[in-house]
Parts: structure tokens; C-alpha cells; sequence
């Protein structure tokens, strides 16, 4: 594995934002790639959100639970994402959108855990990175899917919707234990 090439395909998607880019990114990307880029940033950030404690054990957990969380989570929003792209008519393939979103999501998972250890200024870089990784999505999915621009762009809002929604029905329900529990005051 040439961990040049993967970093240099990284790069490429990441400060030249373009289909082209991604069209270029699809002959260089495999599984084994995206998993070990994965492996390595669930590491990283592991250790980043343990650092914190200075405890070796959590530190270790923290790595094992790092890589886990992000091999999981990264497969699952991919997904959510294929499904809703096939829905709309895209036609590319599970493992080569998984692949193509690997590119940027792989390093920005990093990117971020170090932005979330900066206080209240991580918060609103996270949530600008965020926004970024939207972005590179919805080109991914033109070149990944074949989507129109405007079909591409429409996954990712839809994405947007479903994150709010989640995120109301978890706050919503844990007002509801916290209440349930009497620890809402009231």
C-alpha cells in the first residue's frame, strides 16, 4: 500500500474541490485503503479524546472504542447515503461512494478531533468543516452516482434533514427520562 498516493489523493480532493477531482480520485481508491485510512484516524482520534485524562487505560479504549466508532459510523452513513442516492437514480456502487467519501472523510475525522480539543473556537470550526465535508459530499456523489448537480445536492439536504430530525427526537428524548427521572427542574 502506498500511503503516499492515498495521502496525495487526500489532498488532492481536499484543496481542489471539484467532479474532476473525484472522477481522478475513483481509479485510486480501494477498500483496503479506505479501511486503513480508517483504522488509523479512529486511532488518532481515540487518543486525541483520551489525552485529556492521562489515563493509559482510558487511552487504550479510547483507541480500540476510536477505531471501532469510526469503521462503523463511517459505514453506516455510507449507507444511509447509497440508499438515498439509489433512490434518486444514482448508480454507482456501495464500496466505490464508501471509497470516494473516504477521501475527505478520513482526514477531516481528524482534523476534527483535533479541532474539538480548542474550546468554544473547535466548536464553530467543527461545525465549518462540517459544512465543507456537505460540500465534497454532494460533488462525491456526481461523480460516484452520476447525479445531476441538482439530484446530488438534494441527497445532501436530505441528509441535513434527517441530522435535524435526529437530533430533535434525541434531545426531545432525553428531556423525557430526565423528566421521567425528576432530575428536570421543574
Amino acid at each position: 500500500m502506498d500511503m503516499g498516493a492515498m495521502m496525495s489523493t487526500w489532498m488532492m480532493v481536499l484543496t481542489k474541490p471539484s467532479k474532476a477531482s473525484f472522477d481522478a480520485a475513483k481509479g485510486k481508491v480501494n477498500t483496503t485503503m479506505t479501511l486503513l485510512g480508517l483504522v488509523v484516524a479512529g486511532i488518532i482520534v481515540g487518543l486525541l479524546g483520551a489525552l485529556t485524562t492521562g489515563d493509559v487505560g482510558k487511552m487504550v479504549t479510547g483507541m480500540i472504542g476510536g477505531v471501532i466508532g469510526a469503521v462503523i459510523g463511517f459505514y453506516l452513513f455510507n449507507l444511509l447515503v447509497w440508499v438515498i442516492a439509489k433512490i434518486l437514480g444514482g448508480s454507482g456502487g456501495f464500496m466505490d461512494q464508501a471509497n470516494l467519501l473516504g477521501t475527505f472523510f478520513i482526514p477531516l475525522l481528524v482534523v476534527n478531533a483535533i479541532l474539538g480539543l480548542i474550546p468554544v473556537v473547535g466548536a464553530i470550526l467543527t461545525l465549518v468543516v462540517g459544512i465543507y465535508e456537505l460540500f465534497l459530499t454532494g460533488l462525491a456523489l456526481q461523480s460516484c452516482h452520476g447525479l445531476t448537480p441538482g439530484k446530488a445536492w438534494l441527497v445532501v439536504a436530505i441528509l441535513v434533514v434527517l441530522y435535524i430530525i435526529f437530533v430533535v427526537v434525541l434531545a426531545a428524548t432525553i428531556a423525557a427520562v430526565l423528566v421521567g427521572l425528576g432530575m428536570a427542574g421543574t
